[in-house]
């Protein structure tokens, strides 16, 4: 195909352009709205919804770990202190006391403390409390620190050592951790308790009454006469307004000889 040759008057020259008005100048000039930067603000809104996500997600994982995660937690402390090198007792066999176990001994009679296992510190495991009646077989440790609880039942140092003459006392969670102590409700008079430690004849606690104190009421764990076992947790579940009491009194045991007969038994009093 022939090159198509435009004539002179048919070519566009200069004077057939308009020139450029200085608005369309500047207009090509000006950035597209595209490339203007524009200075960010804070997004006040996205920040309320991932405070918003936040509480959520703290809200729903409490409860989810006092459901479960305390419970795993117990369960592993427990299962760690029963392979531990301190050896436990497992299930005793504890035969019911004679008659003569049972009744007191004539005149007046002393039995010295035994006291806690030597080499046992805070926290560690000392032997186990099982009730039959409500199906409690657990590991107890030395302390009723919140550290100490998560694990066990706990005794408290300050009282009478389980076995001995005095007022021994031992606590536990109702709710999560186990909850080694939810059903000491249940216990009624005459149901047995069983403290067992290492090298130390089982020591069989006898059922007495249960009662509900306030927080304050720490004379629960005052000393007493005869050979008393006082099991306490929180009351009602799931809270802390008041505190659950059982008290027992033992009646087979290295202080059985001093344990009040369940005639002339009382629970404890303010003093």
């Amino acid at each position: 195909m022939a090159a198509v040759r435009l004539r002179s008057w048919q070519m566009v020259g200069p004077v057939d352009v308009a020139p450029w008005t200085p608005e369309e100048v500047l207009s090509r000039r000006r950035p597209s709205p595209r490339a203007v930067s524009r200075p960010r603000t804070f997004d006040w809104n996205r920040l309320g919804a991932l405070v918003l996500a936040l509480i959520a997600v703290v809200a729903l994982a409490q409860p989810a770990w006092n459901a479960f995660g305390s419970d795993v937690y117990a369960a592993v402390a427990q299962a760690g202190m029963d392979a531990g090198p301190y050896v436990l007792v497992e299930d005793p066999t504890v035969a019911a006391p004679t008659p003569e176990e049972m009744a007191p001994a004539p005149g007046p009679v002393e039995v010295a403390p035994l006291g806690a296992p030597g080499g046992v510190e805070a926290g560690e495991v000392l032997g186990t409390i099982s009730a039959p009646a409500i199906g409690l077989e657990a590991t107890f440790v030395w302390g009723v620190g919140r550290s100490d609880l998560k694990k066990g039942p706990g005794w408290m140092p300050q009282t009478a050592f389980p076995g001995d003459p005095g007022n021994a006392v031992i606590s536990g969670h109702r709710t999560t951790y186990g909850a080694p102590f939810n059903r000491i409700d249940e216990l009624s008079p005459g149901d047995r308790i069983t403290v067992a430690v290492p090298g130390r004849k089982p020591a069989v606690y006898e059922v007495r009454e249960t009662r509900i104190v306030k927080p304050g009421d720490v004379w629960v764990a005052m000393p007493t006469d005869g050979a008393r076992l006082t099991l306490t947790t929180c009351h009602p579940e799931g809270s802390a307004k008041e505190r659950l009491v059982v008290q027992a009194e033992l009646v087979s045991g290295h202080a059985a000889a001093v344990a009040l007969p369940a005639d002339g038994w009382e629970f404890s009093k303010p003093s």
